[in-house]
């Protein structure tokens, strides 16, 4: 049942430390009204430290000082990305009951996001990770996935299993896999997924592939079998090998600015390119990068690309980098004619004018951002049929899914034909 827990101790792995190490504490003030207030003071052992890495280095820099905040509930963005999202505290919620914010956190079991860990006293170390053991667990994974989702009794062999899964983002089933001395991120179809077209374990590792034909970086990846269903592998990019990297979501390098987004409740893409700059200090690559992931998005169907699922991790040779492309696909039932964040003159509209018209925020000129359409708009208007044919998918559920690619055969229509000018919005 949920507790009245209000204090956690944070935790983050450091470089040649074999266990996280205690970093600080977090104290959270919740109130029905909406105006809960979280505060967190570093470990003066971890600040005298030469390795200590800070829980963000915007927001909560390494100095000897309490931080506050109001926003997003009272908790900084940087504990939300080490906690669960929708999949993770509906397993948690499954597994022990009802709980607060800060027990969701606590709670989250498996292979968080980035360095950091929790724990309730300064005195108990975190609980160590878990993850499936290895490509053998997961078809009894898949069963668990069909039990979990039922929403009957859990077995006890399940509940080891569902574990695994507890602090992993997004909405859809996944779990937490050790393989091959790396960990991995195994995603299961969801029996809510349209029966009609592809699974959706297909279907993103077509995205992916289909990305990676574009250019844009996406990270290792296979489609497997496991008890009769399609399960996608997915390599870390916050792990090099065992070793955890820091990590940042969209959402929070957007919340680097809380005075821009207080009247917000959802990241911008323009906004997100502005706030790089604190981030990054050479960001016209990685604003490049996420200008491609908007055309894709939209040449895709694509309108999940909400601020968590886009990310930055630590790179040691150049500090902070946008992370690899992730989660590229939504279960919906139908595409997308709006992205989830804006990125134009008009918003979210998914139109070539629209893409165009703050092409200077994302640092390109009119005529690189016109290639950069006309590339990702060919490759996925030839290829994405033969890409879901190659991963084994029936031409009966192919076809449905041409209205998710019909921009991207806009774009190619229109090059085809010849584009009218259209004024450049940017003002620069």
């Amino acid at each position: 049942m949920s507790s009245e827990r209000k204090e956690l101790w944070v935790w983050n792995a450091v470089p040649g430390e074999a266990a996280p190490v205690l970093c600080g504490r977090f104290r959270w003030a919740p109130s029905a009204g909406g105006f809960s207030v979280g505060s967190f003071v570093y470990a003066q052992a971890y600040l005298d430290r030469a390795d200590a890495r800070p829980v963000d280095p915007v927001l909560l820099p390494l100095r000897d000082e309490q931080f506050t905040t109001t926003s997003l509930g009272g908790i900084f963005s940087a504990l939300h990305d080490a906690g669960p999202d929708q999949w993770g505290r509906y397993l948690i919620q499954r597994l022990h009951g009802p709980q607060n914010e800060l027990d969701f956190l606590l709670l989250a079991g498996a292979e968080r996001a980035g360095t950091l860990d929790f724990s309730p006293d300064r005195n108990t170390p975190p609980v160590p990770p878990r993850s499936l053991a290895g490509l053998g667990e997961l078809e009894q994974a898949a069963e668990a996935v069909k039990v979990a989702e039922q929403g009957g009794d859990i077995p006890p062999e399940f509940s080891r299993l569902l574990v695994c899964g507890t602090s992993i983002g997004g909405a859809r089933p996944k779990f937490t896999l050790l393989h091959d001395n790396a960990l991995w991120l195994a995603k299961f179809p969801s029996h809510k997924d349209p029966a009609h077209l592809p699974p959706i374990p297909l279907r993103e590792c077509a995205a992916l592939d289909l990305a990676a034909r574009c250019g844009i970086e996406v990270p290792e990846h296979r489609l497997i079998e496991a008890g009769a269903v399609p399960v996608l592998l997915v390599r870390r990019f916050d792990r090099r090998g065992l070793d955890r990297l820091p990590y940042a979501s969209a959402r929070t390098v957007a919340w680097s600015n809380p005075e821009v987004m207080r009247y917000s409740y959802m990241a911008s893409y323009t906004g997100i390119s502005q706030e790089m700059a604190r981030w990054i200090d050479h960001p016209t690559e990685d604003r490049h990068a996420l200008y491609e992931r908007i055309v894709f998005n939209a040449a895709t169907g694509n309108g999940d690309d909400h601020d968590a699922n886009h990310g930055f991790v630590l790179d040691s040779r150049r500090g902070y980098r946008l992370a690899p492309l992730f989660d590229p696909v939504a279960p919906a039932m139908a595409p997308a004619t709006e992205l989830a964040m804006a990125f134009g003159v008009h918003g979210r509209a998914i139109t070539r004018e629209n893409l165009l018209s703050y092409h200077r925020r994302f640092a390109l000129e009119r005529e690189q951002a016109e290639a950069v359409q006309a590339r990702i708009g060919e490759v996925v208007a030839q290829h994405w049929r033969d890409t879901l044919r190659h991963l084994g998918a029936p031409r009966r559920e192919i076809e449905p899914l041409a209205p998710w690619f019909g921009f991207a055969e806009q774009l190619v229509a229109r090059r085809a034909r010849g584009s009218k000018p259209t004024q450049d919005q940017d003002g620069q």
